[in-house]
């Protein structure tokens, strides 16, 4: 289900491109889930008076956590196995970023462009009105 109240337009389109590497790919992601969380929780606290869903709010600010104590691990002394947490990381962050897509859309890999990783239209969407 897509999260309210989100400026669509501030969003759709390229958010990285010509890369596949996790450490290209997650910085960016996390970024923009970070940006995407903070307009969130400033669009809910202006519209609904300052109530933002305390279980929504809390798991935002628990997944931010995680990833930023991810992002800082001492990798080289053999504190995490870096290339299994990068993968869960971005598994993560492409459901997370997901859920922030607006209806219609999606987040992932461009269909022409497996190096392309933004918001998207549905293609879904794009056939079945193209046959009503």
């Amino acid at each position: 289900m897509p999260v309210r109240a989100i400026r669509w337009s501030t969003m759709l389109g390229t958010l990285i491109h010509g890369t596949h590497r996790s450490e290209d790919l997650i910085p960016c992601f996390l970024a923009e889930y970070r940006r995407l969380v903070q307009e969130w929780s400033e669009l809910h606290r202006a519209s609904d008076g300052g109530g933002i869903p305390v279980g929504a709010f809390n798991r935002h600010a628990h997944n931010l956590a995680l990833f930023d104590k991810n992002v800082k691990a001492d990798w080289d002394t053999g504190e995490a196995e870096r290339g299994e947490i990068m993968a869960w990381d971005l598994e993560d962050l492409f459901d997370l970023l997901d859920e922030f897509a607006p209806p219609g859309y999606h987040f992932g890999a461009h269909e022409g462009d497996g190096s392309d990783f933004g918001f998207w239209k549905d293609e879904e969407e794009d056939s079945s009105q193209a046959t009503d």
